[in-house]
This record gives structure tokens, C-alpha cells and sequence, in this order.
């Protein structure tokens, strides 16, 4: 089935990628993983027969949700074009204030780190998520959106359907009606402004929701091509905000559809700070 799909898409430049299991059980009797580990070695050779541009994107054991913590590979995955997935389901945290949520959270994702690492593999959190009008919700959210910030992790934000299973999503939806309305808290705590790529290796990126500042900075070699882009939504900059690249005001302009900007830096090596307020 696998190799079906995939040469069906794999000149499809709007996919991101292929996810051979989702939430993969591995049997309890197995802690290691080995047969997971194994199934994954055993069906990437003929899925890159067909396709080596798209990464692949390969989750640990479902129990890893409970757990909290996965085995690492001895030595890294044979391919290098790939993410490790994990979810995130804080089942049996003990934890309301944003101030507990972070601590769990800053531990969870560098056990995810070392773990992506013994893989030789990109992190991103293929599922986490929570209702954004519950009590804890603007705190465990900062805190998620900090913790991987800081370990330059992606993150994935599940819905688990915006009408259903007690709706986490972005909409409240009016049975009678069938209206969908936006639930502008939602937004504002899932969707932050950040740099959406860099010409050049990121060093830091920080986003304060207090002040409405971005941060960031990255390390240019001067072969690269192509500026900054940012994702500076409206709802956080309903003006244009001021960018500064290096201490000095750059002009930009925002494109109204997408809410990003693209930055025209010079093309030259050297580190390239840059501040959005």
C-alpha cells in the first residue's frame, strides 16, 4: 500500500511528508521497540527507491504517550531525511499553573531531544493540544509553545476534530444554525508570530506573548539565497510592526493573505540578529 502511495505523490511539493503508522502499538512485552525499529528499517529502502526528496516521519511506540519517554537507538536511523514524531497527551501530570506545566514540559521535550538525536533525526511533535477555553489552557500552551521553542522542535497542534470529542479546536460551531465562529483566544494562543526560515543556521528564537517581541538570530555562510520569512500574523501586529536586523530599522511589507513577510538581507557571511516589535 505504502509504495502506492508514495509514487503517487511523490512529486507533490504541497506534501510534507509520509508517515509509514500513526500512534504505532508495540507490544508491552517489548521495550525496546526492536520490532517497531525493525518494521521501520525493513520498509524505507523501497519507499526511497521511489522517493528521496520527502522526509519521512517516523513515530516511536504509542506508549511513549503514557510513559513519556521512549528507548534510544544504539546507532542512528539509516537515513538521514527523516523526523521523529512523538505525541504529547499529559496523562497523569499533575500539573495546572503555567509555571508546573513548564517544568514537565521543558523535561518531556529534552527526553524527546536525546531520543530524536539517537535517531539522527529532526523533532517535531506530531500531536499535542488542548481546549482553548479550559482553565489551564493559556498556560500549558505558552508553556508548550517555550518548551519546544527552545529545544527547536516543530509541533503539530491536533484538533481532534473542531464539532467533536470536546472540541479543540479553533471554532465553536451553533448546532441549529451549522455557524462556525472563531474562537479568537484560540488563535491567539496557538498562533504566534515566528521566523519561518532563515538563510543561513538558526541560533536562538524567542517569542515573548507579554511584550509582542520576536527574537532571533542565525549564522549566515554567504552562499545562501533568498531572505528572512516571517510569519507576523495581525492578530499580534494589528500595525505594521518595526524590524530590526542588526540594531538597524529594515523596510518590509506585509502580504495580507498570508500575514508573512519577507525579509531582503544582504548576502554575505557573518551572525544576523533580528528583533519584530
Amino acid at each position: 500500500m505504502w509504495k502506492h502511495l508514495v509514487a503517487r505523490y511523490a512529486n507533490r511539493p504541497e506534501v510534507i511528508g509520509f508517515q509509514p503508522m500513526n500512534e504505532p502499538f508495540v507490544s508491552h512485552f517489548d521495550p525496546s521497540q526492536k520490532t517497531l525499529h525493525d518494521f521501520y528499517r525493513k520498509l524505507v529502502p523501497p519507499l526511497r527507491e521511489l522517493d528521496e526528496r520527502h522526509l519521512l516521519w517516523l513515530e516511536p511506540g504509542v506508549v511513549r504517550n503514557y510513559l513519556h519517554s521512549a528507548p534510544l537507538l544504539e546507532q542512528p536511523f539509516p537515513d538521514g531525511n527523516i523526523v521523529y514524531c512523538p505525541h504529547i497527551y499529559p496523562s497523569g501530570v499533575d500539573a495546572s499553573a503555567y509555571e508546573e506545566w513548564k517544568t514537565w514540559l521543558d523535561g518531556n521535550y529534552s527526553s524527546m531531544r536525546v531520543e530524536a538525536d539517537s535517531w539522527g533525526a529532526a523533532l517535531v511533535v506530531g500531536e499535542w493540544g488542548t481546549h482553548p477555553d479550559s482553565p489551564e489552557a493559556e498556560g500549558y500552551i505558552r508553556a508548550q509553545q517555550e518548551a519546544a521553542t527552545a529545544l527547536a522542535s516543530g509541533q503539530i497542534t491536533w484538533l481532534w476534530k473542531e464539532d467533536s470529542q470536546d472540541s479543540w479546536g479553533f471554532y465553536d460551531v451553533d448546532p441549529a444554525s451549522g455557524e462556525w465562529i472563531l474562537r479568537d483566544n484560540a488563535v491567539q494562543h496557538f498562533s504566534q508570530p515566528y521566523a519561518q526560515a532563515v538563510p543561513g543556521k538558526l541560533l536562538d528564537h524567542h517569542f515573548d506573548p507579554d511584550s509582542g517581541v520576536l527574537s532571533f538570530s542565525f549564522l549566515a555562510s554567504g552562499d545562501e539565497h533568498g531572505g528572512a520569512l516571517l510569519y507576523l500574523p495581525q492578530h499580534w501586529y494589528e500595525a505594521l510592526p518595526t524590524i530590526l536586523v542588526n540594531g538597524s530599522t529594515v523596510p518590509f511589507e506585509r502580504d495580507a493573505q498570508t500575514q508573512r513577510v519577507l525579509l531582503d538581507l544582504p548576502t554575505q557571511p557573518g551572525t544576523f540578529t533580528v528583533e519584530v516589535y
